[in-house]
């Protein structure tokens, strides 16, 4: 392939760095003395930061050639431009490579060039082009050209052979540089970095006069300045003793860097620049002023006031170069930011359910969105029973027809509002799966160094009263854990009761009682286990401690891989049932009903389909036996159960009676 330009800008003239050309024309020296260029400013730590930042933002994001259609859109794969901006713009580089060298150019030269290659009809690759070597011009007809300096002279090229993207400019045909509009900002960067490097390098000492009441003749003059930078310059040398003679006195002449507020100085400047590239602080390692609480709103911010001019920027110039002609009319660019905006799990979880439970997202819109394959069955979108048109008032118009009709009265008639508080206590499955991952790693990581102390020196009474002791803390650890799982669980499901019922109540001590509660269940079962696996270990009152040990290990590993998805599918369906009959007993429902939402096929959760008890009542007893049909044996349930689950995986929900 062709290369148009590329050999001859990089021969030994394209090798010029642009500061001796700035030096000499635009005068660049800051007020604090530095010189300021585009490839200078770069080693001042911020500037550096932010330009990462910036161009490692954009590089990294998908870029997405797509086709209009009639409604929506579709990724327009057979388009060769598709692979050019998606894979690789040129034999040498990759996407990521291009776009982050290209946004770092437009964010320090203000400009960022690339010649566009055609060939049978349309773009086949993007050459980058230095933007120190390129200048934008309006001919006698007012037409864009650019010209291009190379080693064997200056060359014309016409505006469609160039991609241009352009920062902030004042002209419309080049942005301006941000490092020249800064420079003193950058300038007192670099002056407080060298300051503080010479203030070291010569020892941590300000700068010192040396006075000679008898004065000195020429060769004793040289000899002592000799002797002093031998003896008492440099950092290795800050802390000798100083041996002075003939009454000679040594006083320091300049501002001590406390004094001169030099550290307050670089933090305002981090700052500083910060603000130049509209970079959040805390994306840049400034954590000073950053809370957990607005973290997470400063990186929204950064996609949509920071990235999302740069975004437009790049689509239009990409649509408006690549894609000419009346073939590509119906295709446009587009950055996929979907990543930059995610959430947290419960953040996500909120958004997808609410953008579920009004029929724009169907199960497998949101898998996708989680990188998930998609499921059988996962294409269908779902609505709230008690919602219809507003165009239709307070009948459906007769144009529906007849099946329609009926559907919609089957769905009436169907187990609704269960089936959707079923889905959002689903939806919920990896938030708290999630919560529980994180609560089973803290404690296998410290059963296993309690272990590993405490049995290794033989002594099981030291072990046991540590198991006490951090369980009785562990809770703690539970509770901070489970409880923004369950309070998103809670705003999720509240809406869904609230159109079934109407009136609903606050629930937020309720939801505390239980994770509570929950807290207490996981440690008392997992401190039982522990002293179990103990219990089985001894023999003639004689424990074995490497099979203890053994034994305690195989527990911890099968709780590493099975917990949180036990954790996920049961807490779910036990916390929204609980969240439901609380609610429904602050409406003054005194009647429930068991519901089996037929997402999981199960005989005994079949057989408990339809009944009916006080709400103050269990729908079964301690060692009641459920029958089943089709089941050899009965079902012994080893604990009241005033809700679902019925058993693990039981995804049953209850319904006013």
């Amino acid at each position: 392939m062709k290369i148009p330009f590329l050999g001859r800008l990089f021969e030994k003239r394209s090798e010029e760095q642009p500061e001796k050309w700035w030096k000499i024309f635009t005068g660049n020296r800051s007020v604090a003395g530095i010189s300021v260029t585009e490839n200078s400013a770069m080693r001042v730590a911020t500037v550096y930061a932010c330009i990462r930042v910036l161009s490692w933002s954009l590089a990294s994001l998908p870029l997405i050639t797509y086709k209009r259609l009639e409604r929506g859109k579709e990724r327009a794969i057979t388009l060769p431009i598709y692979n050019l901006l998606h894979i690789s713009p040129n034999p040498f580089q990759t996407s990521f490579i291009f776009r982050s060298t290209q946004m770092a150019r437009a964010c320090g030269w203000g400009n960022a060039y690339a010649e566009i290659e055609f060939a049978n009809g349309g773009p086949v690759a993007l050459w980058p082009i230095p933007p120190w070597h390129v200048t934008p011009k309006l001919n006698a007809q007012h037409e864009l050209y650019y010209t291009v300096r190379t080693a064997t002279g200056d060359i014309d090229l016409p505006y469609y052979r160039m991609l241009h993207i352009q920062g902030l400019g004042t002209d419309g045909l080049k942005g301006l540089s941000p490092i020249q509009m800064a420079k003193e900002s950058i300038g007192l960067s670099l002056a407080a970095e060298e300051f503080g490097a010479r203030f070291l390098g010569e020892g941590a000492n300000s700068g010192l006069v040396v006075n000679v009441p008898s004065g000195l003749s020429d060769t004793a003059f040289e000899r002592l300045k000799t002797s002093f930078k031998e003896s008492y310059s440099g950092l290795s040398k800050a802390h000798r003793v100083m041996f002075l003679e003939e009454n000679m006195k040594v006083e320091k002449t300049t501002i001590p860097p406390d004094q001169a507020q030099f550290l307050e100085t670089r933090k305002f400047q981090v700052r500083e620049i910060a603000r130049i590239f509209n970079v959040p602080p805390h994306m840049i390692g400034d954590l000073e002023q950053a809370t957990f609480s607005n973290i997470e709103h400063q990186a929204i911010e950064f996609v949509v006031h920071t990235m999302r001019p740069w975004f437009v920027n790049w689509e239009q110039e990409l649509s408006r170069k690549l894609l000419i002609g009346a073939a590509n009319q119906n295709y446009f660019v587009e950055f996929l930011i979907d990543g930059l905006l995610r959430g947290d799990s419960i953040s996500r979880s909120q958004f997808y359910n609410q953008m579920f439970m009004i029929g724009a997202f169907s199960p497998n819109d949101i898998r996708e969105k989680e990188n998930l394959n998609p499921i059988d069955g996962g294409d269908e979108y779902y609505i709230p029973l008690n919602m219809q048109p507003a165009s239709w008032g307070s009948q459906p118009p007769a144009t529906i027809g007849v099946a329609s009709l009926k559907l919609l009265e089957d769905r009436k008639r169907s187990k609704g509002s269960a089936i959707i508080r079923y889905r959002i206590a689903k939806s919920f499955r990896p938030v708290f799966e999630d919560a529980g991952q994180r609560i089973v790693d803290r404690e296998a990581q410290n059963i296993r160094r309690a272990v590993k102390k405490y049995l290794s020196e033989r002594s099981l009474n030291g072990f046991m009263a540590w198991l006490d002791d951090f369980y009785r803390d562990f809770t703690k650890y539970i509770h901070k854990q489970i409880a923004p799982a369950a309070n998103a669980l809670n705003d999720a499901i509240r809406p869904a009761i609230a159109d079934q019922i109407g009136q609903i109540t606050e629930t937020d001590k309720q939801i505390g009682e239980y994770v509570n509660a929950f807290g207490v269940r996981y440690t008392t079962s997992s401190s039982g286990q522990m002293k179990a696996l103990l219990k089985e270990a001894e023999a003639e009152d004689i424990v074995d401690l490497h099979q203890a040990a053994e034994s305690i290990e195989g527990r911890l590993t099968e709780w590493e891989e099975k917990r949180p998805s036990k954790i996920g599918m049961n807490e779910t369906v036990q916390l929204a049932n609980f969240i439901t009959k609380t609610l429904f007993a602050g409406a003054g429902i005194t009647k429930l009903i068991w519901t089996n939402t037929g997402a999981k096929p199960c005989p005994y959760c079949e057989e408990m389909d339809g009944r009916v008890v006080g709400i103050e009542k269990d729908f079964l007893g301690n060692d009641d036996k459920l029958n089943a049909e089709g089941e050899d044996k009965p079902m012994t349930i080893y604990r009241p159960t005033s809700q679902p689950p019925l058993h693990e995986g039981c995804e049953c929900q209850i319904e006013p009676g």
